[in-house]
């Protein structure tokens, strides 16, 4: 039995735990993907943060791994674990996922956007296609390499910025005519060597090895077509948002966010909510914020099962002064 079973480990869930397991508590940590970190290390590993107190800035990947080592939680730690459903019996919940069920006194969902799912690109035997990213791990791997990279939105334009500096070659292709990234970064993009594709269409490629090595552009305009060889591709399309545990419980949500109360609790007691899970007036989405509400709610937590100990330990009392009578 868990003292509370945190579902998300992403950098809020991350550090809820480190918090959690302070107060001498036993925690679980559940996670829907393959790795930890949520969006910072899903998307953008090697973007800097600016806002992080004591860092004058610091990678996303380098946050997360600081944050793994601070709670120490490898062995209280489950990922490409997404959590189904979730059971009340009497005292305690049954979390269910989608290979086994654990028990615990509280959860927390600190689950952000809900589990990501890349768009993809749109080619044949997409998922087996060995030089298709969705994301980039190791900034190294593309050293000195064509790279085409496909989006218009903050993450594409970031990444044409860091790799147009390292590559061979960086074309960056948008299908509309206007970026939707910061003004700022794509003045700085128009400035540097990257050749910018707009609008433009992926209309033909070719596959050697499981590898793209050409791909076919049409301009939306005028229907003409140009090939660039390609060592390396970016897709970056944006993702899909999944949360079955949200579709399958009946934890109250607006707009797809959790509603909670003050102390973060959603309309199921002992079922915590907090990070970009949750919305209320005026809250700023952003890391700092996440990182205030789980040292809030770890003190809401810990009460909360003090309390639900004492009450259980009155009720037991009880019965046995009953059945003395």
């Amino acid at each position: 039995m868990y003292d509370n079973i945190i579902i998300g480990a992403g950098p809020i869930g991350i550090y809820l735990s480190f918090l959690l397991k302070n107060k001498g508590l036993k925690v679980l940590v559940l996670e829907g993907n393959k790795i930890v970190g949520g969006q910072l290390s899903m998307i953008y590993p090697d973007k800097n943060i600016y806002n992080i107190p004591g860092h004058k800035k610091i990678t996303a990947q380098n946050l997360i791994n600081t944050l793994m080592d601070q709670a120490n939680i490898v062995d209280d730690l489950l990922c490409n674990t997404p959590v189904i459903s979730i059971d009340k019996i009497n005292d305690f919940f049954i979390v269910n996922t989608d290979s086994k069920s654990f028990n615990t006194k509280s959860i927390s969902i600190t689950i952000g956007n809900g589990e990501l799912l890349f768009r993809p690109l749109g080619v044949d035997n997409e998922p087996n296609i060995k030089n298709l990213n969705y994301t980039i791990n190791n900034i190294n791997d593309l050293l000195d390499k064509n790279i085409a990279i496909f989006g218009g939105g903050d993450s594409a334009v970031d990444w044409a910025l860091h790799l147009d500096k390292i590559s061979k070659s960086t074309h960056l292709i948008h299908h509309r005519d206007i970026f939707r990234a910061h003004e700022t970064n794509v003045s700085l993009l128009e400035q540097g060597s990257c050749y910018i594709l707009k609008p433009y269409i992926l209309s033909d490629y070719k596959i050697i090895n499981n590898n793209l090595t050409s791909l076919s552009l049409m301009n939306k305009n005028d229907q003409s077509v140009i090939s660039i060889d390609v060592d390396q591709v970016i897709c970056n399309f944006g993702f899909i948002k999944k949360s079955l545990l949200l579709e399958n419980t009946n934890i109250k949500t607006n707009n797809n966010k959790i509603v909670v109360d003050q102390h973060f609790n959603s309309n199921i007691k002992g079922i915590f909510s907090i990070g970009d899970a949750i919305n209320y007036q005026n809250r700023n989405n952003n890391l700092i914020t996440g990182f205030g509400e789980a040292s809030s709610v770890s003190n809401y937590i810990k009460d909360y099962l003090t309390k639900e100990e004492n009450n259980n330990e009155y009720r037991r009392t009880n019965q046995k002064d009953s059945r003395s009578l």
